[in-house]
């Protein structure tokens, strides 16, 4: 019987990442069960599988080795696979805590901050997340309507770093106090030395930092 236990190996991420690419949808469903069956952690499959499978299509897209089209047929099916896998994560009680989980202006891609989104739920806290691009004056007005707990944003793509340190640097002018984590594809591609100049910022590298975060935010 083959081995489908964790970490993936990269050739069976190829094959997924096929799977998405050709928008074999049912295919990718018998996917994930089986790696579910021999290892039912949401998280787990999040990371291993899905983060790890759109990074390479996020990759191939930027070498233009893919189209615009293929990478969104990717992304949908992606995204119809994390409501397929979160069906099977018991759901907790509210514990009163919020959180606002957005991309930024010029950032489309969701399926990262809905994974984010997610893991936060699964704990019983209250997400409000944007799956488009949200200008700053509109994410400043909709904390001030939430008043949450922490800010998470997500940036994908490298290019639009200075765009994302504008923002950043409005967000903290306008919420002094507010915790905000930051993560996405685009921070592994580079220096983030300027995230040590902005107060109360917390770099989340992937989905097990992540866990542990939360854990350690409710004391468990």
């Amino acid at each position: 019987m083959q081995d489908h236990s964790f970490p993936i190996s990269s050739f069976e991420i190829e094959t997924f990442v096929d799977f998405l690419l050709t928008g074999e949808r049912q295919k990718s469903i018998d996917y994930i069960n089986t790696h579910w069956e021999y290892s039912p952690d949401f998280v787990k499959i999040y990371e291993e599988i899905i983060k790890k499978s759109l990074y390479r299509i996020g990759e191939l897209w930027e070498l233009n080795k893919i189209s615009v089209a293929s990478e969104h047929l990717a992304t949908s099916i992606a995204d119809s696979l994390l409501n397929h896998i979160y069906e099977n994560v018991p759901s907790k009680n509210s514990i009163g805590k919020k959180i606002i989980i957005a991309n930024t202006e010029n950032e489309v891609h969701h399926v990262g901050i809905k994974m984010v989104a997610d893991v936060f739920e699964s704990y019983g806290w209250e997400t409000f997340f944007h799956t488009g691009d949200v200008s700053v004056i509109d994410l400043i007005a909709f904390i001030n309507s939430k008043d949450p707990n922490l800010l998470a944003l997500s940036l994908s793509i490298r290019t639009n770093l200075p765009s994302f340190k504008k923002s950043l640097l409005q967000i903290r002018d306008a919420f002094s106090d507010l915790s905000i984590l930051i993560g996405g594809q685009a921070f592994s591609k580079g220096s983030n030395d300027f995230l040590k100049e902005i107060n109360n910022l917390i770099y989340i590298p992937d989905l097990y930092a992540l866990n542990k975060f939360i854990k350690i935010q409710m004391n468990i």
